[in-house]
């Protein structure tokens, strides 16, 4: 799933940098364009990611509570995409280091949820 979301992230990417033809400066979308690589592409991984962990997390359960964990972890990465959207949409330009911040928060928080899976283990009955 992150493989699909880095291909995403690159396929936005070069959209985005196309946008010297519409009208803005090269110079402005270089600078800018930094940031929206490694913001874009980091949200994806953590996107993608949230839903591959609750994978992970409802591997060793029954049908039912798998379908519940996809829909909350589906739920989960729409919820952070959109949060992240609205941040880089209406935080002040200062202030945008602090939207990267919450994104390295929570690559942080899923490598700890990454590692919790690794140790989860079927039941021997």
């Amino acid at each position: 799933m992150v493989t699909v979301a880095l291909g995403f992230a690159a396929a936005e990417n070069f959209l985005f940098l196309l946008s010297p033809l519409a009208g803005t400066t090269l110079t402005q979308t270089l600078l800018t364009g930094n940031l929206r690589f490694v913001g874009a592409t980091l949200l994806h991984i953590l996107a993608s990611a949230t839903i591959g962990a609750a994978i992970g997390i409802s591997f060793y359960k029954k049908k039912r509570i798998k379908r519940l964990y996809v829909l909350g972890g589906v739920i989960l990465a729409f919820l952070l995409h959109s949060v992240f959207n609205f941040l880089i949409l209406n935080t002040p330009e200062g202030d945008l280091l602090r939207t990267f911040v919450y994104v390295w928060i929570g690559v942080v928080a899923l490598l700890a949820v990454l590692e919790y899976i690794k140790r989860i283990h079927p039941r021997w009955r």
